[in-house]
C-alpha cells in the first residue's frame, strides 16, 4: 500500500493505489492533510459512477457545502480467536484463525472534560428570563477610575461592608484595565481583607461573597488565575460556613448557591459539602429546593467531585416522590443532574427513569440545545442506563432539520460515543454525524480527544466509513498533530481502525514512530493491550514496535495492573503477528496464575490465551494446568462459544495436553445438537483435526461432526488448508464418513482447486483417500495431474511426496509416470537428507507395492538407511516396512537387511512388533535367503510369549512357519517354530483348516523329514483329498 504523507502532490495522489482502491478514504486524507476540501466537495469526485448517492437531513445549505458524500453501512465488530487460532493458532480459525471474530478486545476508557452551563443559577426560570430582559435594557454605569473598586473594599470595616462593596465590584466590573502584576497584587490584598473580616460574616454575606467571586472568575480570567493562589481565603470562607451559627441558618437557596459557586471556583471541601449537605437534608430546607437548586446541587457535588451520598439520596427521593417537582425541570436542569450523578458514579435508576420519563413529555426534547442533549446521553452512558425509548427520541431530535449543524465537536464527540458506550444503532444519525463532520473546517474544530472518542463510536458501532476515518487520518498527521496526542487518544484511535478494518500503512508507521519515540512509556495496562492487539488485528508487522511493548510490558509491576483481557489480548496480539517473546509469554502465564486471577477469565479470554501460548509454541505447566481446573468447573464450559472450544481444544492438541476426562467432557458437550449446530464448517474442520491430533477415538463424535459438516451445505467454502486437515482427522481416527469424504473429493475436483492447495495439503488428502480406501478414481486422477505440472512436485517436502506415494500405492492406483517423477524428486541432491523414518518407509512402501522398479532410488535408499544411527530412528513396523520392500522389489543387500535385524533386535524394538509385523520380516529375510540366526531366535522366544500367539491371523502364523525353514540348518530354531505353531494350534481350535491348503503342502516340503512328518505337521496340514 502507498505510504500516507502530509505532503502529497495532486499528481502523486491521482496515481496512488490507495486513490483506486479506495477513493473515498483517500479523497478525505488529501483533503484534511492539505486542507482543500474541493475533493470531498465536488461531487463529480466523490460519488463513483456506479455508487449510491446518501440523501441527509442537513440543511440544504449544509448539503451544497459539503457535496453528496458516500457512507458505508454498519457490519458487525470484529473481534484475537478476540482471539484464537485453531491449527496453528488460538486466533481461531481452525488451526489459525484470528481472535478479533468473536469479540471487540478492550473498551476505551472515556474521559471527557465536561463543562456545563448554568444561565442564571439561583433563579427559577422565569425569574431568570426577566433578569436576562431587565439587563438588555440597562443602561451601563459609568466606571470608576481604575482601582476604586478595589479600594472601596480595602476600607470597608465590617464583612457585610465587604461583601456589600465586593457584590459591587463583581456588577461593575470591565477587563483589561489593569496590568496583570497590579491584579495580581490587588487581589491578593482583596483576599487578604476577607479573611480579616470572616468572622465577622452572616450567612447572607458569606454566600455574597462567593457569589461576587464567582462572577468576578466568569466575566475575566485573569482574575480567575489571581484566585487560584487564594487558598487561604477559601479555606477560612468554608471554615467559617461550617459553624452551626452560620450553617443553621442557611436556606435552600442559599446552601445550593454555596455549593455550586465554591465548585464553580474550583474549591473542593469535602467537609463543606458534607455540613451544607447535612443542612439541606433538614425537613423545612429541602422542601424550599426548585428543580433547579436541586441541579444545581448535583452539579456542584460532582464539579467538586465531593459526593455527599446522603444528601443525593434524599434529592432522588424528593424529585420521585413528587410529580409536581419533576415537572419543574427544564432542559439544563436534567442535563446538569443526570451528569452530576453520572460524573459522581452514583446511579439511582428510580430518578433516571423519572427524568427519562420527564425528557420525553411530547415537545420537552424541542428545548434541548446541542450540550444538552450531548450532556444528558453521555451521563445514561457512563451509568449504563440502557433506556430504548429515550435514546431513539433523542435520535430522532438530532435529525430534525438543521439542529445537527449547531452541534460542536465536543457535543458530537459526547453524543455518539454515549450511543456508542449504550451499544445503540441508528445508522441514519450516524451517517448525518460522519456529514457533519465533514464539513469544511469543522473537523479542525475537533480536539485530540474528540478525534479519538467519535472515530471509537464509529467503531464501537461497526459503521466503516471510509470518508471519515480517512479525514481522522489526515487530521491527525497534519503538521505536528499527532505529537500531541497522548496515550489514550492514541490507543482508542488505533483500535478503531483496527475494528472498522481500515489499514493505512503510511498513518501506521507514524503512529507507530509516535510510539517509539517514547511516549509507550505513558500508557498504561488497556492502552498497551489496545494498541498491540490494534496492529496484530491490521496484520501490521512492525517488530520494533512490538519489542518496546514487550519491554513496557516487562517493566517491575506493570503486568499486575493489566485485566484478564488485557493479557489475553495482548498475548493474542504477539502470537497473531507470530512473534515468540518467550520471556513476555511466561511472564503473562506468571502473571495470570498470581492471586488467583485466573478465575476472573470468561471463557473467551482463557481460549484466546490458550490458543496464543500454543501458536507460539510456548510451554507453561501451571497455566494450562490451571485452565483445565477452571474449565473442569460446573457450567463452565457452557460459557464457551463455538470458536472459543475451537481454539482451546486447538491448544490442548497443539501443545500435546492430555486429560481425559476433561476431554471426554469437551466431546460430551460438543456432540449436543444445540451446541454443534452452532458451529461454523471452518471451526468444525478445526475441532476434527485437534480430536484427531490427540487420537480422540470416538467415532460417534467425528460422526456427528461430519454429518454437520455435510448438511450445513458449506464444505465449498472451506479453504484449501482446512479440506486438508479434514480428510487428515477423519483418515487418523479412521473413520470413513461417506457423504463427507464425497464432498471433499468433489472439492478436489474442481477446477483450479488443486492449484490453491499447498503441497502439505495435497499430501494430507492423498493420504487420506488411501488410509480409508475411498476408491475414487477421478480425486486421485486430478491430484496426479496436478503434481505432473512443471514445477508443481518441487515445492512438495519429504512428508509430502511420501504422503502422495503412499496414497496412491494403498488403492493401487499405478501410475508410471508419476512415480518416476516422485523418484527423480527424491533423488535430488539433499533431499533423502530431508527425509525421516516415516517419509522413508512409505517411498520405499509404495514402490513396492506397485511393483515399481527404480534401482537409483532405491540403491540412494538403502544408502540412506545405513547411514549412522539412521534405523535406529525407524520404529518396528517401519523396519518390517522396508525389509518387505525390498525382498518384494528382488532387491538383495545384505549390508541393508544385517543392521535392520540389529536394529529389530534391540528390546525397546523386538516388544513391539505386532504379529504382521513379525510375518513380514521373517518373509523378508526368507525371500532374500538371508539367514540371521540371532534375529530368528529373538523372533522365536517373542512369538512363545503368552499373549503373542494369540495374536496371529493363520496367515501370518504360516508365513512365519515358512520363514524359519530357510534355518535348516539350525534345528533348534525350527523346532521352536514347529512347537509355538502347536501352541498355537492348541489355543485356536479349527483355525490350521482356514489355512490355504496348497501353503501348508509347500510349507511341509520344506521341513527336515523327521519334523514333518510328526504329529504336530499332521494336525496342520490334516487329511489331504
Amino acid at each position: 500500500m502507498v505510504t500516507l504523507t502530509a505532503d502529497w502532490s495532486p499528481e502523486v495522489f491521482a496515481s496512488t493505489s490507495l486513490q483506486s482502491e479506495h477513493p473515498g478514504l483517500g479523497k478525505a486524507v488529501w483533503a484534511c492533510t492539505r486542507e482543500d476540501w474541493s475533493y470531498v466537495t465536488n461531487p463529480q469526485m466523490v460519488v463513483g459512477q456506479n455508487e449510491p448517492r446518501h440523501d441527509t437531513n442537513l440543511h440544504t445549505k449544509s448539503v451544497e457545502q459539503t457535496g453528496k458524500l458516500l457512507f458505508a453501512s454498519a457490519k458487525g465488530s470484529p473481534g484475537i480467536s478476540d482471539s484464537a487460532s485453531v491449527s496453528s493458532r488460538s486466533s481461531a480459525e481452525s488451526l489459525g484463525q484470528s481472535i478479533s471474530d468473536t469479540a471487540s478486545p478492550l473498551e476505551p476508557l472515556e474521559s471527557f472534560e465536561q463543562s456545563i452551563r448554568v444561565d442564571n443559577p439561583g433563579k427559577s426560570g422565569k425569574e431568570a428570563k426577566q433578569g436576562r430582559t431587565a439587563a438588555t435594557q440597562h443602561q451601563p454605569l459609568k466606571p470608576k477610575k481604575s482601582g476604586d473598586e478595589f479600594e472601596d473594599v480595602q476600607q470597608a470595616t465590617d464583612g457585610q461592608l465587604v461583601a456589600k462593596k465586593l457584590k459591587q465590584l463583581s456588577k461593575h466590573w470591565t477587563t483589561g484595565r489593569e496590568s496583570v502584576e497590579q491584579l495580581h497584587r490587588k487581589v491578593k490584598c482583596l483576599c487578604e481583607k476577607v479573611v480579616e473580616v470572616t468572622s465577622s460574616l452572616t450567612t447572607s454575606d458569606v454566600c455574597s461573597i462567593v457569589d461576587a467571586l464567582t462572577e468576578l472568575s466568569k466575566r475575566d480570567s485573569t482574575f480567575r488565575s489571581c484566585l487560584a493562589s487564594s487558598q487561604d481565603m477559601f479555606n477560612s470562607i468554608a471554615m467559617h460556613a461550617c459553624k452551626p451559627e452560620i450553617k443553621s441558618s442557611l436556606t435552600g437557596r442559599q446552601a445550593t448557591r454555596l455549593i455550586w459557586a465554591l465548585a464553580k471556583l474550583g474549591i473542593q471541601d469535602n467537609n463543606l459539602v458534607k455540613e451544607v449537605g447535612t443542612r439541606m437534608m433538614d425537613g423545612d430546607v429541602l422542601g424550599q429546593l426548585s428543580a433547579q437548586d436541586i441541579s444545581m446541587t448535583i452539579w456542584g457535588m460532582a464539579k467538586a467531585r465531593s459526593a455527599h451520598v446522603p444528601l443525593l439520596e434524599a434529592l432522588a427521593h424528593g424529585v420521585v416522590s413528587n410529580p409536581g417537582l419533576l415537572e419543574e425541570f427544564e432542559a439544563q436542569s436534567v442535563a446538569n443532574t443526570v451528569w452530576g450523578l453520572a460524573t459522581l458514579g452514583v446511579r439511582r435508576d428510580e430518578l433516571m427513569i423519572a427524568i427519562a420519563g420527564r425528557t420525553l413529555v411530547e415537545g420537552f426534547l424541542e428545548t434541548f440545545k446541542p450540550q444538552n442533549i450531548a450532556n444528558t446521553v453521555w451521563a445514561y452512558a457512563k451509568l449504563g442506563m440502557q433506556h430504548e425509548k429515550l435514546l431513539a427520541a433523542i435520535g430522532e431530535r438530532m435529525l430534525k432539520p438543521g439542529f445537527l449543524s449547531t452541534f460542536n465537536a465536543q457535543d458530537i464527540a459526547n453524543t455518539v460515543w454515549a450511543f456508542a458506550k449504550l451499544n445503540f444503532q441508528n445508522m441514519t444519525l450516524m451517517n448525518n454525524v460522519a456529514e457533519r463532520t465533514l464539513q469544511p473546517s469543522f473537523l479542525s474544530s475537533f480536539n485530540n480527544q474528540n478525534v479519538a472518542n467519535t472515530a471509537w463510536a464509529f467503531a464501537k458501532l461497526g459503521v466503516k466509513n471510509e470518508l471519515l476515518m480517512g479525514a481522522f487520518a489526515g487530521r491527525i498527521m497534519k503538521g505536528r498533530s499527532l505529537s500531541t496526542f497522548n496515550a489514550q487518544d492514541i490507543a482508542n484511535i488505533v483500535w478503531a481502525f483496527a475494528t472498522v478494518g481500515i489499514r493505512l500503512d503510511g498513518f501506521l508507521e507514524a503512529i507507530a514512530a509516535r510510539l517509539q519515540s517514547g511516549l509507550l512509556s505513558t500508557f498504561n495496562a488497556q492502552d498497551i493491550a489496545n494498541t498491540a492487539w490494534a496492529f496484530a488485528s491490521l496484520g501490521f508487522h512492525k517488530e520494533g514496535l512490538m519489542k518496546d511493548i514487550a519491554r513496557r510490558c516487562s517493566q517491575d509491576g506493570f503486568l499486575a495492573t493489566f485485566s484478564s483481557q488485557a493479557l489475553a489480548n495482548t498475548a493474542w496480539a504477539f502470537a497473531s503477528l507470530g512473534l515468540r517473546n518467550a520471556l513476555l509469554m511466561q511472564s503473562i502465564g506468571n502473571r495470570i496464575v498470581q492471586n488467583g486471577l485466573l478465575a476472573s477469565f470468561n471463557a473467551h479470554n482463557i481460549a484466546t490465551t490458550a490458543w496464543a501460548f500454543a501458536s507460539l509454541g510456548v510451554q507453561h505447566k501451571r497455566l494450562m494446568t490451571g485452565i483445565m481446573k477452571q474449565m473442569r468447573q460446573t457450567a463452565f464450559l457452557a460459557g464457551f462459544n463455538a470458536q472459543d472450544i475451537s481454539n482451546i481444544v486447538w491448544a490442548f492438541a497443539t501443545l500435546e495436553i492430555r486429560n481425559p476426562s476433561l476431554l471426554t467432557a469437551i466431546v460430551k458437550h460438543v456432540t449436543q445438537p444445540d451446541v454443534l449446530s452452532t458451529f461454523n464448517v471452518q471451526a468444525l474442520s478445526s475441532l476434527c483435526w485437534s480430536f484427531a491430533a490427540m487420537r480422540i477415538q470416538n467415532e460417534a463424535a467425528m460422526e456427528a461432526i461430519g454429518t454437520s459438516i455435510v448438511n450445513t451445505s458449506l464444505i465449498h467454502t472451506l479453504s484449501p488448508k482446512s479440506i486438508g486437515d479434514l480428510s487428515w482427522s477423519f483418515a487418523t481416527v479412521a473413520v470413513n464418513h461417506g457423504p463427507l469424504m464425497s464432498g471433499v473429493a468433489q472439492r478436489v475436483t474442481e477446477p483450479g482447486f488443486l492449484s490453491t492447495c499447498s503441497a502439505q495439503d495435497i499430501g494430507n488428502i492423498a493420504w487420506a483417500f488411501g488410509e480409508l480406501g475411498v476408491r475414487d478414481a477421478s480425486p486421485m486422477a486430478a491430484i496426479a495431474q496436478h503434481l505432473l505440472q512443471p514445477g508443481a512436485l518441487s515445492t512438495c517436502g519429504a512428508l509430502d511426496v511420501a504422503n502422495i506415494a503412499w496414497g496412491f500405492a494403498k488403492l493401487g492406483l499405478q501410475s508410471g509416470i508419476l512415480m518416476a517423477c516422485i523418484a527423480a524428486r527424491t533423488l535430488e541432491p539433499g533431499f533423502l537428507s530431508t527425509c525421516n523414518a516415516d517419509s522413508v518407509a512409505r517411498v520405499t512402501w509404495a514402490f513396492a507395492t506397485l511393483e515399481v522398479p527404480h534401482p537409483q532410488l532405491m540403491q540412494a535408499i538403502s544408502e540412506r538407511l545405513v547411514q549412522k544411527g539412521f534405523l535406529s530412528t525407524f520404529t518396528a513396523p517401519q523396519l518390517s516396512d522396508i525389509a518387505w520392500a525390498f525382498a518384494k522389489l528382488g532387491i538383495r543387500n545384505e549390508l541393508l537387511m544385517q543392521s535392520i535385524a540389529e536394529h529389530a533386535m534391540r528390546d525397546a524394538c523386538l516388544s513391539t512388533f505386532t504379529s504382521a509385523d513379525i510375518a513380514r520380516i521373517c518373509w523378508a529375510f526368507a525371500f532374500l535367503s538371508i539367514s540371521h540366526d540371532p534375529l530368528m531366535a529373538a523372533i522365536a522366544n517373542l512369538i512363545v510369549l503368552n499373549g503373542v500367539l494369540a495374536t496371529f491371523t493363520p496367515q501370518d502364523m504360516a508365513t512365519v512357519l515358512w520363514a524359519f525353514t530357510m534355518n535348516i540348518q539350525n534345528q533348534q530354531l525350527t523346532a521352536a517354530a514347529v512347537a509355538a505353531a502347536q501352541a498355537y494350534l492348541s489355543s485356536n481350535a479349527g483355525m490350521a483348516n482356514a489355512i490355504p491348503q496348497q501353503e501348508l503342502v509347500a510349507q511341509m516340503g520344506m521341513f527336515p523329514t523327521t519334523l514333518a512328518s510328526g504329529p504336530v505337521m499332521t494336525d496342520l496340514i490334516g487329511t489331504q483329498p
